[in-house]
């Protein structure tokens, strides 16, 4: 386990050095905090921007970031910050920091910007960090996926058959507004979003959607 040979960073040693599981009590949350990219948050006048109705359609983006903090505060698990905008993931990261999360528990991934380019950028990362595909004796390590309600049944979908066959770890949904509890704030918008949530999923399960069956995917861990 943690074997790597990845040029110029040696990931295994990073994540491994930085997870430090024996330092976090055990608790009822997934291993470690994967933050999927809520659209394209700015910084402005050195304060973090969530705009909740970007033209990406993006909603509940800040509920989303609210989470992460809130499970880090609680937990002190390490979060994976995965996104297609290198500007937006370290928007996030600025995020999580003011708001009370250590800097050297956040890892970020680069990758195509969209649900399916971040989950098989989070598969390429952990393999080649050595966490899949470990001995089948092994502890199982568990990797809760934080999104938001409308977009949590996509995601998963996806989750399920990109990681079908890596037995060492364990895909957890967690929904952003069940974890801080607001559940008063959707709009038409949100139920436009639903419906072509609904859309991709139908995709999906016909073997439809676009990039379904690509097999290389661009990722990039940035420090």
């Amino acid at each position: 386990m943690w074997e790597t040979d990845f040029a110029v960073v040696d990931h295994e040693k990073d994540f491994q050095s930085r997870f430090v599981p024996e330092e976090v009590e055990k608790n009822n949350w997934p291993d470690i905090i994967v933050v999927l990219c809520p659209g394209k948050p700015i910084i402005k006048n050195n304060i973090p921007v969530f705009n909740e109705k970007d033209d990406n359609g993006y909603l509940g983006s800040l509920i989303r970031m609210e989470a992460a903090v809130k499970i880090y505060l609680e937990t002190r698990n390490p979060l994976l910050l995965i996104g297609g905008d290198e500007k937006s993931i370290r928007t996030m990261k600025k995020y999580l920091c003011d708001n009370g999360c250590d800097s050297k528990r956040i890892f970020m991934v680069l990758s195509v910007g969209n649900t399916l380019g971040n989950l098989h950028a989070l598969r390429y990362y952990l393999e080649k960090c050595g966490v899949i595909n470990c001995e089948p004796e092994e502890d199982t390590i568990s990797f809760g996926l934080l999104t938001n309600a409308y977009h949590q049944h996509r995601t998963m979908l996806f989750a399920s058959d990109i990681f079908e066959k890596d037995t060492s770890i364990k895909i957890v949904p967690l929904c952003a507004e069940a974890i801080i509890e607001k559940n008063n704030f959707y709009t038409i918008n949100h139920q436009k979003r639903m419906k072509n949530e609904m859309k991709g999923v139908l995709q999906w399960l016909k073997g439809e959607y676009k990039d379904q069956y690509k097999t290389t995917w661009f990722w990039q861990p940035i420090s």
